[in-house]
C-alpha cells in the first residue's frame, strides 16, 4: 500500500522533468529564430552596401567611359570600339545585379521559410508543454486522493487493506496507460 504514493511521486517528478526539457527545448528554438532574424537583417545590411558599391562603381565606369570616348573621337572605329566595350560592360553589371537579386530574394525566401518552420516547431513545442503540464496536475491530483485513500484505509483495518491494495494497484497501472498514451501519441 506504501508503494502508491512513492510510484506517484514518481511519476510527478518525472513529468516535472519533462515540462523542464520541453520548455528548455522551446528556449532553444526562440534563441535560434532571434540569431536567424539577426542574421537576415545582417545579409540585408550587407546587400544593401554592396548595391551602394555596384551603383558607385557602375558611375564611375560610365564617367571613365565618357572621357574616353572623348579621347577617342579622332578615330571613329576605335570610339565605336569603346561603345561597344560599355554597353558590354553594362550588359555584364546588369546581369550581376540580376544575379544578386535573384541570389538575394531566394535567400529572402529560404530565411522565410527556415522562420515558418521554427515557429511551428515552438507551436508543437508549447502545446506539448501544455498536454505535460495538464498531465502533471492529474497527477499530482490522484497522487493527493491515493494518499488520502492510504490515510483511510490505514485506519479501517486489516481485512479491507488487500482488497483495497489490489484496487489501487490496478488505478495506478491504468493511469500509467493514460498518461502513457498522452506522452506518447504513436
Amino acid at each position: 500500500m506504501f508503494v502508491a504514493a512513492p510510484c506517484a511521486r514518481t511519476k510527478g517528478v518525472e513529468l516535472d522533468q519533462e515540462v523542464a526539457a520541453l520548455t528548455a527545448a522551446c528556449e532553444a528554438f526562440k534563441s535560434q529564430l532571434e540569431g536567424e532574424q539577426r542574421e537576415h537583417v545582417d545579409l540585408q545590411r550587407a546587400l544593401e552596401d554592396a548595391r551602394r558599391d555596384f551603383a558607385s562603381e557602375l558611375e564611375k565606369q560610365r564617367a571613365a567611359g565618357e572621357l574616353a570616348e572623348e579621347r577617342m573621337r579622332a578615330t571613329e572605329t576605335r570610339a565605336l570600339l569603346e561603345i561597344d566595350r560599355e554597353r558590354v560592360a553594362a550588359s555584364r553589371a546588369q546581369k550581376a545585379l540580376d544575379d544578386l537579386v535573384r541570389k538575394s530574394e531566394q535567400r529572402d525566401e529560404r530565411y522565410r521559410k527556415h522562420e515558418a518552420a521554427l515557429q511551428a516547431q515552438v507551436g508543437d513545442l508549447r502545446h506539448q508543454v501544455g498536454t505535460l503540464e495538464g498531465n502533471l496536475a492529474a497527477g499530482r491530483a490522484e497522487q493527493k486522493a491515493l494518499s488520502a485513500q492510504l490515510e483511510r484505509e490505514q485506519g479501517s483495518g486489516p481485512r479491507k487493506r488487500g482488497t483495497d491494495y489490489a484496487a489501487a494497484c490496478e488505478a495506478r497501472a491504468a493511469r500509467r496507460r493514460r498518461i502513457g498514451s498522452l506522452v506518447d501519441p504513436t
